[in-house]
């Protein structure tokens, strides 16, 4: 997990040093290695941009390995890199690249962007594989060019201060390290209205005003001060249409599955330092971790976490797992005690808002002092494979609702009985009611956690924002839209996937 932060269009002296600031803040992101850059604009018209990383290593733990990372092209021309994340395929372009003239140096995953990018321009981020953002100066043509994976794993922030230029970093708090005169410590009602509907800050905003997402499976370019060149999304889930869905053949299918999940597996393993993987009682880490013994050639690390309160300890159905597959694992147990003494860490931690992320804080935190650098998981299983109650529970209330049309004014009489069956399930039953009729409206209020009435207790109804599901307006149509013409499982797998998943979990 690097840190990357940057520049674009600010003066000199002003963007170094606020580009230290950023740097000490994302210092935990990185603890093997920092380094920034001051590179002037090739034609001379606006300020230097300034680069900074912090590195985590993982792929060539060597010096070549160092950010901001510099490819020096015949002609004299020098691109300059700052990079977070990982390309799982990046061995298969050494070969290729060789062949066009412009063979690496390193075996590091950076350089192969540099070089990829000089061989088939921006459309090389279309040939990787991985998890990642990056911003690419490119002193031929005078650009910045920003990329997002695509499912959007890495963050990446932008800020554009009323004065000019751009910011941009992995985290928020960077960007207000860079002080308030250039970013202005302001919360979004918006984002905070999302926020407190369903738990985290969806869309491409932030909790704090004027600070932006690239999207997932998007790239930006921009000139050397920052201003939009152009914008593009180079992927999308690729949801099938509801009359394209067939049967098949499943002994196919399960086959096809198999090899896709094997090579995804053996891709994620190489590393250059300790890696693990996350084993809980479920199927998911239990699947990837009969995967990974499978097709590694050392044997495989894996790691549980075990409470002291029987209901939610799953380390006896993770031990009998691992022994079957011959794992070296190990379980760490932590208590009630634990957990409070460690949560200002934690809460110390969560940068962009959400009510998840603390069990993966502990559970992250457990396996580097048991000596792992990267731990795989099997996020993405539930949201793919309908593992959620949400894949029950919206085709009941649609079903429910339809039932009830012709019920007309006694739909109000139902959501009163309802609401006073009692309890979290009885209001939310009775909210129903008053909803949309609509897949994402339903999906929405299964995950939604202060109703609209107890929002309106904390603040006012933000300009922009659905009042009742609480996201701004162009985001949920944005999300009703994604797989509009697929059938109601694949609508909901791209809700969780984009919504839950992305704003949340990845999160």
């Amino acid at each position: 997990m690097c840190g990357i932060a940057g520049l674009l269009g600010i003066e000199p002296d002003r963007a170094v040093a606020a580009a230290e600031r950023m740097s000490q803040a994302l210092r935990h992101r990185g603890p093997d290695d920092r380094g920034s850059v001051v590179v002037d604009d090739p034609r001379g018209r606006t300020a230097p941009a300034v680069l900074v990383q912090t590195r985590l290593a993982i792929l060539d733990l060597s010096p070549a390995g160092h950010q901001p990372m510099v490819d020096e092209a015949a002609n004299g021309s020098r691109n300059w890199i700052v990079f977070n994340g990982e390309i799982f395929n990046y061995e298969e372009f050494h070969e290729p690249l060789a062949r066009a003239g412009l063979p690496c140096r390193s075996r590091c995953d950076t350089e192969v962007i540099l070089r990829a990018q000089r061989a088939w321009g921006e459309d090389s981020v279309e040939k990787f594989r991985g998890m990642f953002v990056w911003c690419l100066l490119d002193s031929e043509r005078g650009t910045a060019w920003f990329c997002r994976d695509r499912l959007g794993i890495k963050p990446l922030y932008l800020y554009r201060p009323r004065s000019g230029g751009l910011l941009f970093a992995s985290e928020v708090r960077a960007l207000l390290a860079a002080g308030p005169d250039l970013v202005p410590p302001r919360v979004d009602p918006g984002a905070l209205e999302s926020f407190l509907a369903q738990g985290a800050v969806c869309g491409s905003r932030a909790i704090v005003e004027g600070i932006e997402l690239l999207g997932p499976g998007e790239t930006l370019t921009t000139d050397w001060a920052g201003k939009t060149l152009n914008t593009r999304r180079y992927w999308s889930i690729p949801f099938a249409k509801k009359e394209e869905t067939a049967p098949g053949d499943r002994a196919e299918a399960v086959e096809r599955l198999g090899t896709v999940l094997r090579e995804s597996v053996r891709l994620r393993l190489i590393a250059d330092v300790p890696l693990g993987l996350f084993l809980s009682g479920g199927i998911d880490s239990g699947a990837l971790a009969a995967i990974a013994t499978e097709v590694s050639a050392t044997t495989v690390e894996t790691i549980s976490i075990g409470f002291d309160q029987p209901e939610f300890d799953e380390t006896e159905a993770a031990g009998t797992v691992a022994q079957a597959l011959g794992t070296r694992h190990r379980v760490v147990r932590l208590t009630g005690q634990d957990l409070l003494d460690d949560m200002p860490d934690a809460l110390a931690s969560i940068d962009q808002p959400t009510v998840d992320g603390f069990n993966t804080y502990f559970v992250s935190r457990a396996a580097r002092r048991a000596g792992l650098t990267v731990a795989l998981s099997g996020l993405g299983g539930d949201e793919l494979f309908g593992g959620y109650a949400s894949f029950r529970d919206v085709p009941r209330a649609l079903q429910t609702r339809r039932r009830l049309r012709w019920a007309g004014p006694l739909q109000l009489a139902l959501a009163g009985a309802a609401k006073a069956s009692g309890g979290r399930r009885g209001i939310k039953a009775a909210a129903m009611f008053g909803r949309e009729s609509t897949p994402i409206q339903m999906y929405l209020l299964r995950r939604e956690l202060f109703l609209p009435q107890e929002r309106r207790s904390l603040q006012a109804l933000p300009l922009g924002t659905d009042p009742t599901s609480g996201l701004a307006r162009s985001t949920l149509e944005e999300l009703a839209a994604i797989a509009a013409d697929a059938d109601l499982t694949n609508r909901i797998s791209s809700f969780e996937l984009c919504n839950y998943m992305r704003h949340i979990l990845l999160r």
